[in-house]
């Protein structure tokens, strides 16, 4: 049954994985690390063949593209994105902005809001069979509708002054120069050629804050050697160590200014797991959706069948009944046609419904029909499709 009992089986599969896409306090915006790539299919798709049918339920059809679909594996890594930028914001970097754009399902042979494509078959009289487009590309069953829920572009947008670094940074300097002068009047140093070395090595602490001030701890030293005869003070060596700290008074002063990036980057890991809700839904509607047209293509082409095989019982009697001479040959003729008519709907018919099985094998495996066991594999459907004796229609009072 697809309809009974699917509102509770959707609430204890997507709990977990809902739960997955909040953002966890304790960790204190600290970066999850997430697992390696994956383009292997999960072991379930393989424990669902069986003797080369791919015997599929709603359930089944659920837990594999929770599993498999790449859509939904692509927006776990925005929790991921969303969990660096706010890193980055936390050390004084600007936010580098996350991607807002959900992958829907593939439309199918249906597509949303709209009948599956299937005829019936002509019975009764002769007439010309069903002409239906069975090419992918002009049903535009491949197309996968993307929804982009950004109002103002990748990057969030924040006017103002620059924010200083909130990591500190540790910063030095080591340098030696080797210098030698040709000196044209030899009076001032006493050689004709002035020979220097200069050795620098500096160090110090850096750290911005969210005041805006920026405070840094320095020690600077310096060693010069001459080999001037003139210099009264020769090597000569010196050293100081200096705090130098700078706040400013107006423009670029204030928690609220220098942490806007946090704010900003915090917000975004909030919507970076209601996007991965947003694809979750959207995937589980989609396969859905696709399901429960690929059953009713599935019984379609079984009531093709039972028309052909009608059609042909038909032709059979006609003609003993023609050689018999109590019909017209013209009725054979109609007969003939009407097979023929049959078999054109079902040939009809069995191309959607491989079309929609491709799709639906894209849609729950990861390699799709690369994986040659899936590929040779028919999907069977085992839910099968039910009209209620009522429908179940709540007063317009009810629902306000």
């Amino acid at each position: 049954m697809l309809k009974p009992g699917i509102s509770l089986y959707l609430a204890a599969v997507l709990c977990p994985f809902l739960g997955f896409a909040q953002p966890r306090a304790s960790e204190g915006g600290v970066s999850r690390t997430g697992p390696p790539l994956n383009f292997r299919n999960s072991p379930r798709v393989h424990e669902l063949i069986r003797a080369g049918g791919l015997y599929l339920s709603l359930a089944d059809a659920l837990e594999l593209t929770i599993e498999n679909n790449l859509d939904i594996e692509l927006e776990r890594y925005t929790l991921l994105v969303a969990d660096t930028d706010l890193l980055r914001a936390r050390g004084g970097g600007t936010v580098r902005g996350m991607n807002f754009t959900l992958a829907e399902a593939p439309t199918g042979v249906g597509g949303p809001l709209s009948p599956v494509l299937t005829n019936p078959a002509a019975t009764g009289s002769a007439t010309a069979g069903s002409s239906v487009t069975t090419n992918a590309l002009e049903l535009g069953v491949l197309g996968s509708p993307q929804t982009n829920l950004s109002m103002q572009g990748t990057i969030a947008q924040s006017n103002g002054t620059s924010v200083p670094v909130f990591d500190p940074a540790i910063v030095g300097q080591l340098n030696w120069t080797h210098q030698t002068t040709p000196q044209s009047n030899s009076v001032t140093t006493g050689t004709p050629s002035l020979i220097s070395e200069t050795t620098l090595a500096n160090a110090g602490i850096q750290r911005g804050f969210s005041t805006g001030a920026v405070a840094g701890l320095m020690f600077n030293n310096s060693h010069q050697a001459l080999n001037s005869l003139r210099t009264a003070y020769n090597p000569y060596t010196g050293s100081n160590l200096g705090l130098n700290v700078s706040q400013p008074l107006l423009r670029g002063f204030g928690l609220g200014l220098n942490r806007r990036f946090i704010r900003i980057a915090g917000d975004e890991q909030k919507i970076g797991g209601l996007l991965f809700q947003q694809q979750l839904i959207a995937s589980v509607y989609g396969v859905i959706r696709l399901y429960t047209d690929f059953v009713a293509l599935y019984q379609d082409v079984k009531v093709k069948q039972e028309s052909v095989m009608t059609a042909e019982r038909l032709l059979s009697d006609v003609s003993a009944q023609v050689e018999e001479g109590t019909l017209a040959p013209v009725e054979q003729t109609r007969a003939n046609a009407q097979v023929f008519s049959t078999r054109q709907d079902l040939a009809n018919s069995q191309g959607l419904l491989e079309e929609q099985e491709a799709i639906l094998k894209n849609v729950l495996t990861r390699q799709g029909n690369e994986d040659l066991e899936v590929r040779a594999a028919h999907i069977i459907p085992t839910d099968t499709l039910e009209i209620p004796p009522q429908d179940n229609i709540q007063p317009i009072q009810d629902l306000v």
